[in-house]
């Protein structure tokens, strides 16, 4: 069934979209995804590691840790990374070129993202996918408005989706603790059935 877009995220079009309420079922969520053994070498890690500020505050006003300088962390990213390519290429019937997990994203108290849709961010992004480390803090809600999905993540989840207008989401206020997650774009090379985004 077709709905009116219904949330507060405006673009040139969007009050055109209309969101169809059976996409819901293209958003995965998948808890212990990641080890307990390798939340705790990544969180260990993060802890060591200074954060920086990100080079592109205006999309992303959040501080940064890149994994690259630890090859531990990297081979264990890179196995997921490929788990991950899996699945997103079994449950959305494509083909995606391979990206790269070498950051994490830190959310302190005070900190959120305004809701966007990746691909109207920008358009290369065709899916979308989140990992998370933490979840020793409060607030920092996942949501999509449209469809009234909102929820708290577990350490070790991974959240994936299409990355169109349709499925705009958000993170609401982390209110206590450090909140830390790796979001990840993928550039679809073929689709062989439906086009999600």
């Amino acid at each position: 069934m077709y709905i009116k877009n219904v949330n507060t995220y405006t673009y040139d079009g969007s009050e055109e979209l209309l969101i169809n309420t059976e996409d819901t079922k293209n958003i995965y969520i998948v808890e212990n995804f990641i080890s307990k053994d390798h939340l705790k070498i990544i969180n260990d890690y993060i802890k060591e590691v200074g954060f920086t500020e990100n080079k592109n505050p205006v999309e992303f006003p959040l501080a940064i840790l890149e994994f690259n300088k630890n090859k531990e962390i990297i081979d264990i990213l890179d196995d997921y990374r490929k788990k991950v390519q899996f699945l997103l290429e079994r449950d959305f019937d494509c083909e995606v070129e391979p990206a790269v997990f070498n950051e994490v994203a830190r959310y302190l108290p005070g900190d959120n993202l305004n809701e966007h849709a990746d691909k109207v961010c920008e358009s290369w992004r065709d899916l979308s996918n989140v990992l998370y480390y933490t979840d020793d803090y409060e607030g920092g809600e996942f949501f999509f408005s449209q469809y009234g999905i909102e929820f708290k993540p577990k350490a070790g989840t991974l959240l994936y989706f299409p990355a169109g207008a349709n499925y705009s989401h958000g993170v609401k206020t982390v209110t206590s603790g450090e909140r830390y997650a790796t979001t990840t774009f993928w550039k679809v090379k073929k689709w062989n059935s439906i086009e999600y985004s």
